[in-house]
């Protein structure tokens, strides 16, 4: 269990932010295209330089999507908005994370973030070691030599 402790210096948590929209630059005249892509570069690259942003990546418009029965194509089926990358972003509070996530130059295309918290444990696992005293094996990300 964490210790809580006010005397502690409390490191910040992690949020996600998954980029949602279509092609935005559909329709954009090619003269405006480089001023749009230089604001979201300053935006990006000012998050990163201020120690906020961890990392982040664009994804593929291609991919699949598993479940039991069955694979099909992904990962945007039944929607024509994808989502098209992600960003971790490292600050105290939801609050924190939804001001920056406003700022965006991706929101003038109609685009959206969502946000969600990133968690040291799955909740499912939690509810499950609180209701049954039950824990999960640890997972541990070192290769074996």
């Amino acid at each position: 269990m964490k210790n809580n402790s006010s005397s502690e210096s409390a490191a910040p948590r992690q949020f996600i932010f998954l980029f949602r929209g279509e092609d935005w630059d559909e329709g954009v005249p090619p003269e405006k295209l480089q001023e749009l892509m230089d604001r979201f570069i300053d935006w990006a690259q000012g998050l990163i330089d201020s120690g906020k942003v961890r990392g982040g990546q664009a994804l593929g418009r291609t991919g699949a999507i598993v479940n039991r029965r069955g694979i099909s194509d992904g990962p945007f089926a039944e929607s024509k908005e994808a989502i098209g990358g992600y960003s971790i972003l490292a600050v105290d509070t939801l609050q924190e994370a939804i001001e920056i996530a406003r700022t965006a130059p991706f929101l003038d295309f109609e685009g959206s973030i969502e946000i969600r918290p990133i968690l040291d444990e799955c909740p499912v696992f939690n509810r499950i070691r609180e209701r049954y005293g039950l824990v999960p094996k640890p997972l541990s990300f070192a290769r074996a030599t």
